[in-house]
Order: C-alpha cells, then sequence, then structure tokens
C-alpha cells in the first residue's frame, strides 16, 4: 500500500506559533506598543477565527465514495464516483487522496488525487474509470480527505467511509474439443435426458389426457379456452465435482518474489484458476449439477466446499471463491472430499503435478467407482508414470493411475 502524502502545513497551524503571538500581543500592550501589539492581535485573532472556522465547517462535510460494480472481470471497467456536499454557509478548501489496490487502476495510476474549492451549501462531485487488472480481491486501499479554510492557515485531515472489497473474477476462456474417454462431462446436453425435471418449466402444449391432471397448466388453458399441459425439459442427472488442490503451488522459505521459478509457478497457478472457472462455466451451460472444493486460503472467507447445485447462481459462487485464492494451502484435498457410492458422480480434479494427494484420491475406493479426470499444470517429466500418450485437437491426454489427466494450458484457449 503506497503511504497516504503528507500536506505542508502553515506555520500558524502550529500551537508554538499561536503561543509566541500570545506573548507579544500581550507584552506590546504591557509597554504601550500600539503598533505592534495592533499587529500581533490582528494576527492572532485571524489564526484563531480560521481555526474555529475549519472546525466547525469540516464537521459539515459530507464526503460519500462508491462504486457502480462489486464484480467484475479482468479487463472490465468500473466507475468510481465522489461526491463532496458543504452542508453549511461556511466555505472550504477540500483536498483528497484514495490509494488503489494493485488490482485497479485508473489510467495507469494507482493514485487517485484532486482538489476544489466548496462554496456555501455547495456540492461538488469527481468520477474516475478504474479498470481490473487480474483476479483477486481488491479494494481502494488508504483514503484521506483534507479540509482547511480558504487562505490555507488550518488543515484537518477526515478520514472519508469507502466502499468495500470489489471481487475480481478468473478470467473466463473457451474449452477446446476434447477427446476423452468420458466425453458426457461436457458432451450431453440436459435435453438429451429420458426424465423430465420438474424445476426446468419449458413451456404448455395441448393436454393429451395420458399424463396426470396436476400437470395441467389452468391459466394457459383458460387464455386460450383449451385444456394446456406443462412441459419440462428432461434432465441428464449429471453430477461434477470440481477440485482444485494449491498444494504445489506454495512458496518454500528459500524462495522469494524476484525468483523467476516462483513467478513461472504463481502464473501456472492462476492458468489453473481460468481452466478451473472455465470448466464451472462450461458444466454450467450444459445443465449440469456441479460443486466445488479447495485446499486453498481464501482472502476473507473460511468457506472451502460448495455443494451441488446449478444455475448462474451456482457458478457465480464458484467464481467468487476463485478470486478470494491466495498462496496459502490448509488441509489436503483428499480429506476434503467426502465419501460417496454414487456411480454418476464425475470428479474435475485440478492440480500442479501429480503427487501423494492426487494418487491417494485415484487408489480410493470411491473416486475409483466415479468418473474422475485430472488436470495437472506440470505434465510429467522424463520416466515418471505415462503411458498411452496421444496428441489429438492438441490436447495432450495421458493416463495416470489408469485414469486420464490432461495438461491445464492446453485445455482453455485464454481470452
Amino acid at each position: 500500500m503506497q503511504e497516504m502524502l503528507q500536506e505542508p502545513r502553515s506555520i500558524f497551524s502550529f500551537l508554538i506559533s499561536r503561543i509566541v503571538l500570545s506573548i507579544v500581543f500581550f507584552l506590546s500592550l504591557a509597554f504601550r506598543v500600539n503598533g505592534l501589539a495592533a499587529v500581533s492581535g490582528g494576527v492572532l485573532l485571524l489564526i484563531l477565527a480560521t481555526g474555529f472556522w475549519t472546525r466547525l465547517a469540516s464537521k459539515s462535510l459530507s464526503i460519500l465514495v462508491s462504486t457502480d460494480h462489486d464484480r467484475l472481470f479482468p479487463g472490465e471497467s468500473m466507475q468510481l464516483s465522489l461526491i463532496l456536499d458543504n452542508r453549511k454557509l461556511l466555505p472550504l478548501w477540500v483536498r483528497i487522496q484514495l490509494n488503489l489496490s494493485k488490482l485497479l487502476s485508473a489510467g495507469g495510476n494507482h493514485t487517485l488525487t484532486g482538489e476544489t474549492n466548496l462554496f456555501p451549501f455547495d456540492i461538488k462531485t469527481r468520477q474516475w474509470q478504474l479498470k481490473a487488472a487480474g483476479r483477486g480481491v481488491a479494494g481502494l486501499g488508504q483514503g484521506m480527505t483534507t479540509a482547511g479554510d480558504m487562505l490555507g492557515l488550518h488543515q484537518r485531515p477526515l478520514v472519508p467511509t469507502l466502499p468495500g472489497e470489489i471481487i475480481i473474477f478468473p478470467r473466463l476462456g473457451k474449452l477446446m474439443p476434447l477427446h476423452i474417454p468420458f466425453q458426457e462431462f461436457f458432451g450431453i446436453h440436459s435435453s438429451k435426458g429420458p426424465v423430465e425435471d420438474p424445476a426446468w418449466y419449458a413451456g404448455t402444449r395441448d393436454y393429451s389426457g395420458n399424463r396426470p391432471a396436476r400437470n395441467i397448466h389452468w391459466k394457459a388453458s383458460a387464455r386460450l379456452a383449451k385444456l394446456q399441459e406443462k412441459l419440462y425439459e428432461p434432465t441428464s442427472h449429471r453430477k461434477v465435482l470440481l477440485v482444485l488442490d494449491t498444494a504445489g503451488f506454495i512458496k518454500t522459505p528459500d524462495e522469494n518474489a524476484e525468483d523467476q521459478a516462483v513467478q513461472d509457478r504463481q502464473e501456472a497457478l492462476e492458468h489453473l484458476i481460468t481452466t478451473a472457472a472455465t470448466l464451472a462455466h462450461t458444466l454450467m451451460e450444459t445443465g449440469a449439477s456441479f460443486g466445488f472444493i479447495t485446499n486453498a486460503g481464501l482472502i476473507g472467507s473460511d468457506h472451502h466446499q460448495l455443494p451441488m447445485g446449478r444455475g448462474p447462481e451456482q457458478l457465480g459462487t464458484i467464481l467468487e471463491m476463485l478470486a478470494r485464492i491466495d498462496s496459502k494451502t490448509g488441509r489436503k484435498v483428499p480429506d476434503l472430499i467426502p465419501g460417496t457410492d454414487s456411480t454418476d458422480l464425475g470428479i474435475l480434479y485440478c492440480g500442479y503435478e501429480a503427487g501423494p494427494a492426487s494418487y491417494r484420491l485415484a487408489v480410493s475406493g470411491a473416486p475409483r467407482r466415479s468418473r474422475l479426470l485430472f488436470i495437472f499444470s506440470r505434465p510429467p517429466a522424463e520416466g515418471e508414470e505415462n503411458t498411452g500418450e496421444t496428441v489429438q485437437h492438441q490436447a495432450r491426454i495421458f493416463y495416470y493411475e489408469g485414469f486420464p489427466a490432461l495438461i491445464a494450458r492446453e485445455v482453455v484457449h485464454a481470452e
């Protein structure tokens, strides 16, 4: 966070200056030096009057800082508005400074400054366009407003109330065509399912008489003067658990921010988060029920699991969880995944590389009976377990413990 800019203060605003002027004033009166008494008394009166002016006028100053969005994607812009309202007859001079998070900038600047004069009952507004640079939880940082009299003799610091956190979602890419052994992860649309889902209302049609009367849409029947029955979209009953393991991305004590290996690993994590976000978006569009589990530390949140659900609201929750991810890692992923015997559950595991956590997940009893797909940031090195390697549609598929695995950078096109 940048340091707050210190405003220059007038010499007359210091207590020592008032004490010296008071001594000079009373001595000049005692020795009857009328000219000096008039000057020192006038200056002292001016200092006291403007100081009272500043204190009284600053209490009537209303500062409102607001944004038009608190959720956005990298590259998108939001509008930051500042409203200064002087509610008294006394005019004011006002200077404001806002320090932005490194994830937000206004024309490439991370510090917003401005100053203006507020006349009696005057209202001034200022707006900035802020652009999101990358995924994360951003804020406006530390803000400071300085109010003073019009002569600039006194300045009074004020701390404005700033908006809360701003969530910047991870980027969404485009899923590449993947020829994986179980294409039903992304290939089956809900309309191909044989069972109707009463939650997916699709419209009405003429009542055929071979369905229960509870399916009759009485309002539509009255409007058309003919019996109409409700028509529902079928469901595919697909359930997919999206798992993000960040254990391989944490920094070791001997690594620092300038180390190229650390930067490469951080870039790999961001790409894996983009991949997970894109997979969640694809699952939402194809009508699947999907949940989310991660062992990453989440900024401002302790929720590491999201139960099964579907729809835009479910996607929005996952995107927010992904936006809050930092470099800390907590429990091991296999300990977070609940045991299940459901044969229709698919697991999408996203991690740094094939390791103990993924191996434990692969050999566990319940996931072995479920569909399981690994997506790793780091491809297997020479000599590691890697059988049946092929190249199809730019996506490299290898088999890890009998389950297919893909390379994260070859799963999603960045957009």
